[in-house]
Order: structure tokens, then sequence, then C-alpha cells
């Protein structure tokens, strides 16, 4: 649920758009048959505290269960645990979360953190049968997940998930099958505001089969979205052609070499359409503190202080440095605004950029953070 369901509360300080809808619409969840609500994801908090509050009551007061955000660290990061025909079934959630991401014991949504992660898996998994964990993360429009990631969701597997649902990408990525589990990368987009990419038109639901000793089977329903927000079962031709279409996105997961080569072919491509742009704009925030926007500050902390995006910036200037950029005229320009940046931080040391990515970060996290009052 990537919404606050409030009327009350203040949008809070970010980059990108704070989502809310109407409480009401609760009523529509229900008719549509949901009964499970994952709350971790990066708009939960768009409305702060009071925002919050409203959607966990509003979603109490329809009897559907809630799980990874909530009012403590504890309530935000419980497994909710469920029995259907006398299988029990627990549900974790996480989130990258950005600006929603739980801090300290404030409310918020329930973390990526492999330490504690790993606690709640496996107590989740000892006293229930099966064990779902959704994860809101990875990085955007991008048809692969990225290394980082995909060892993320393995390793969530190996504490214990028997199925592993990824959010977040607007686009559909592949289905892995790791151990005796199944990873689902990036469902795609569902009721969402319509986006011109082709890719977010098309998403898909998994018709899991479950025994209490683990996956029976697995069918894949794909949902074309139209822009009247009718969502409409493919079938025929087209469900062939969008199953296959997974097939082939999925081949790639078994192999860690052609997986990074893909996965540096859509950071090249995003990076020459958003982040070189965002920099660009962006940079003279850090040189004048102060002097401008909300938004800019905001924007800068999260590319720095979220994991995906740092990790597809490392790997950019990683790629730039090493000219596989197929636009070679334009890696000097990139590069200015790089080191534009560290000059500005004081970072003048003759190491590569994209090994002084890390340091760069914390720098600039500290220094936004202050701004942004996080």
């Amino acid at each position: 649920l990537e919404t606050p369901l409030c009327l009350k509360g203040s949008p809070i300080p970010k980059c990108g758009e704070n989502f809310r809808v109407n409480p009401g619409t609760v009523s529509g969840f229900k008719q549509a048959g949901f009964n499970v609500a994952a709350l971790a994801n990066n708009h939960i908090f768009d409305y702060g505290i009071k925002g919050l509050e409203e959607t966990l009551n509003a979603l109490d007061a329809a009897k559907i269960f809630r799980h990874g955000a909530g009012t403590t660290y504890e309530e935000a990061t419980k497994a909710l645990c469920l029995e259907a025909n006398d299988i029990k079934i627990s549900f974790l959630n996480f989130a990258e979360g950005e600006f929603s991401r739980i801090r300290s014991n404030q409310w918020g949504a329930a973390p990526i953190d492999l330490l504690s992660n790993q606690a709640a898996i496996e107590k989740a998994k000892a006293e229930n049968d099966i064990l779902i964990v959704s994860v809101h993360a990875g990085n955007e429009f991008q048809h692969f997940p990225s290394p980082w990631i995909q060892s993320i969701f393995r390793k969530y597997v190996d504490f214990g998930a028997d199925v592993v649902v990824g959010h977040h990408p607007h686009i559909p990525q592949g289905i892995e099958h790791y151990k005796n589990s199944i990873i689902i990368y990036s469902l795609g987009d569902f009721m969402f505001e319509y986006l011109e990419d082709p890719g977010t038109c098309v998403t898909f639901a998994l018709d899991i089969q479950f025994s209490e000793k683990g996956i029976n089977s697995i069918v894949i329903h794909p949902i074309r979205k139209n822009k009247d927000a009718k969502m409409i079962f493919l079938r025929d031709k087209e469900k062939v052609g969008f199953v296959n279409h997974i097939n082939r996105i999925s081949e790639p997961l078994e192999n860690p070499i052609e997986l990074e080569q893909l996965w540096e072919q859509g950071v090249i491509r995003r990076f020459e359409k958003f982040y070189v742009d965002k920099l660009r704009r962006n940079i003279c925030f850090v040189n004048s503190i102060g002097r401008q926007t909300e938004f800019a500050a905001g924007f800068l902390y999260n590319m720095f202080d979220c994991p995906s995006h740092r990790q597809a910036l490392k790997t950019a200037f990683r790629l730039l440095h090493q000219g596989k950029f197929e636009k070679n005229k334009t890696i000097q320009k990139y590069l200015t605004y790089l080191y534009l940046t560290l000059e500005i931080l004081g970072q003048h040391d003759s190491l590569e950029p994209y090994r002084r990515i890390e340091s760069l970060s914390q720098k600039i996290i500290r220094h936004l953070r202050k701004r942004l009052n996080l």
C-alpha cells in the first residue's frame, strides 16, 4: 500500500511527490478481496505521524491486516501471522524507505537491515509453516535487479523465507527459483498513476499454492493497466507473449556475469536520462546551503543516502572511468559535475571519484540531514 490513507497531516519535506488518498478508499480494497496490506515503502510517511496514524486506524477499522510500518520500531518490524486451512503463514515487510524509513524509535517503515532482518525472519519461520517477505527496494524502470539487490533477496531466502516479493521499480522484473524458494524481483505497478513508460502498463499477479511443507505451484496472471484505471487480464497471445518476456528476463538471474553486464547497460541509460540532469540542476545547492529549495536538498540527500541510488551512481562513475559509455564525447561533461561536487566538499585527493563515493556520500548525508531535520 504505497500511499497514506489520510486527510490529516502535513506533507513532509522530501524530493518527489507526497502521496495520499481518502481513507474511504479502503472500502474498495475490501470489495476487491484484499485482506493484508504491506506498508513498508518510500511513501507511507508522506504526511507524517498524523497521516500514518490515520492510515493505521483506517485499515484496522476495515479489518485489513497490516505490517511493515507502525508507531514504534517493534510494531513496524513485527511479523504478521495468519492461518489458512491449518497452514500457519507469516508475513514480513522491509523497505529502503527513503524519507519514510523509520529512524530511532519514531514512526515509519521497517528498514532493510540484514542483521535485524535475519533475526525477524528466523523467528517468524521457526514459529510458522510459510514465510512471505515483501521488499520495497531497487532501481526504478530497470528490467533487471542490481547484483546488490539480488544478494539481499537471496539472503532473505538463506535466512528462511519461502517467498520474497519485490516492489518499487515500476516495471516487472524476473523470477528466480533459489534453493526451495521463489524470488519475484518486481511485480511492477498495479493500481498506480498511469506512467507513459510502456513497461509500466503491464504487471502481473501471482497465484501461489502452499502446503505446510512449502510451495506447491505458481501461476502468473498478467494484467494490463489502462489510462482509465481499468485492470484487464491478458489472454491468448498477449498472455503467452508476456510470460515469454518474464522467462527471458529471468534467465540472466542464474548467470552473475550476464546479470552484471545487463545491470551496467541499464545504469548507463538511467544515468544519461536521469542522474546527470539531476546532478547538474542541484549541484549548486551543495555550494550554497540555505539558498536552494527543499526539493534540491532532498534530492541530493536521497541520491546518496538510498542504497540503490548509491549503487547505481558508483557503477556509473566506474563505467565512465573505464570508457564504457557509448557517447564518449559526453564523458567529460558528466565528470565535470562529479568533480565539482568533490571540489566543493574538499575531496582533493587523487583517487578516482567512484572509489570516493562512500566518503562523499557520508559527507553530503551529514550536511543535508541537518537541513532537512532528519
